[in-house]
């Protein structure tokens, strides 16, 4: 009985290694799930940003002659959006940084809330 008793403990073990296995590839794709969107929305917000330079240069060059005279609210309104996605694009690269995205620890359910950066569901949906 000794061997049975071997065996079914063997199996046991193995069992909960297996479980364990696929406690940490799941922790791991959900991480690399995570990061991945962060880095698609990072590089969603600085193609935007590269368009709202464009709109700046193209409105200023061909306003340059009526610039002088007076202020362009345009390029003020666009200067506001930039520094808001500059912002945004910040915020994110911390998030990301500080792998706050997934607690990494044994227990896989667990998230630290006091690292989280918060962004508002507005800028998002812009």
């Amino acid at each position: 009985m000794s061997l049975l008793d071997n065996l079914s403990e063997n199996l046991d073990n193995l069992r909960e290694n297996v479980g364990e296995v696929a406690k940490k590839i799941q922790f791991n794709s959900k991480e690399l799930k995570e990061q991945t969107l962060l880095r698609l929305e990072i590089s969603k917000e600085e193609r935007k940003l590269s368009d709202l330079y464009r709109n700046i240069g193209e409105a200023f060059y061909s306003e340059h002659n009526k610039l002088s005279n007076y202020t362009n609210s345009y390029i003020e309104d666009e200067i506001l959006e930039i520094d808001r996605v500059v912002a945004k694009i910040e915020a994110l690269k911390i998030k990301l940084g500080s792998g706050s995205t997934v607690e990494k620890t044994e227990d896989f359910e667990k998230r630290d809330t006091d690292n989280i950066v918060y962004i508002d569901e507005e800028d998002l949906k812009k």
